[in-house]
């Protein structure tokens, strides 16, 4: 939904609300939930029997958690509160949010997911601001939540859970890379970001956005740090997994090609070319011996 849309709901009747949602977790310990405040909404002390987090899709509230001083959150930014801590919430602007609550047991039902809500309940900051590139990764995945709890068809709690294992894996990252405190320190978070996720559809922006940082800046720090550019290090991953895969002598290389984030063959082979000298399968046949 986009803002525009939001702008033209508060106008509509019953559409806002001037009191806080209640929900009600399913069984599997997971619910997505939405709520578009009317103007003067503000939610008095109270604590939940589950994890929350809240992104603030529009508008402008502030946060009191368990009686530290309010945080101001606007919107594009992640709010975390945890289970059974006491929180308060108010809006400066009628604020439309987006609700993720869960429960411990549905943490601990993915093995590295209590330890990363662990780490972001222990950060200082109760509110994330995230750059523009992240919320719309996460507006994108909250939808894919929202909706795949609301057809109930076959499948639909898997997927929903899978949006929310991502959000909370995007949201520790970005965590990690706001903590570099140098242009140097956030390049090298976001290379080793890279080399932990190459095979998925990197760009130059994607990657300075990580970084807070234009592309022109963010490209002269990358061959600082790297010694080659943002594009020369991407497809030096990918070629080297591509040869691991090739070693293997199980894949195809359709399927070698897809497996490391390549899009099309002739790519690939020039790609390939460029760091053995020779054609993948000629490679594989030569390197078997």
């Amino acid at each position: 939904m986009g803002l525009a849309v939001i702008g033209k709901l508060g106008n509509l009747a019953g559409v806002r609300v001037t009191s806080p949602v209640k929900v009600l977790l399913p069984p599997f310990g997971l619910r997505f939930a939405e709520s578009a405040h009317a103007s003067g909404f503000s939610m008095a002390m109270r604590a939940d029997p589950f994890h929350k987090l809240v992104y603030v899709l529009a508008g402008r509230a502030e946060l009191t958690v368990d009686r530290r001083p309010p945080k101001i959150a606007a919107a594009g930014t992640i709010l975390i509160v945890p289970e059974r801590v006491s929180h308060a919430l108010r809006d400066l602007e009628p604020a439309a949010l987006m609700l993720m609550c869960f429960s411990q047991a549905w943490l601990g039902r993915t093995p590295e997911l209590p330890e990363l809500w662990a780490t972001l309940v222990r950060d200082a900051e109760a509110a994330w601001p995230l750059v523009r590139v992240r919320r719309l990764r996460i507006e994108a995945l909250w939808r894919r939540g929202l909706f795949e709890q609301a057809r109930g068809q076959i499948g639909g709690g898997a997927l929903a859970t899978a949006a929310a294992n991502e959000i909370l894996a995007v949201i520790a990252r970005a965590r990690v890379l706001a903590r570099a405190d140098s242009p140097a320190a956030r390049v090298r978070a976001v290379a080793a970001e890279v080399a932990d996720s190459f095979v998925e559809n990197w760009t130059l922006d994607l990657a300075a956005a990580r970084a807070a940082m234009s592309r022109r800046s963010f490209s002269e720090k990358f061959r600082e740090e790297t010694g080659a550019t943002f594009w020369e290090h991407l497809e030096r991953l990918r070629v080297a997994h591509a040869a691991r895969l090739l070693r293997q002598a199980e894949h195809t290389i359709i399927g070698v090609m897809f497996s490391s984030g390549f899009n099309d063959l002739s790519t690939f082979y020039r790609a390939f070319r460029r760091h053995h000298g020779s054609s993948p399968k000629r490679w594989a046949e030569e390197d078997r011996g």
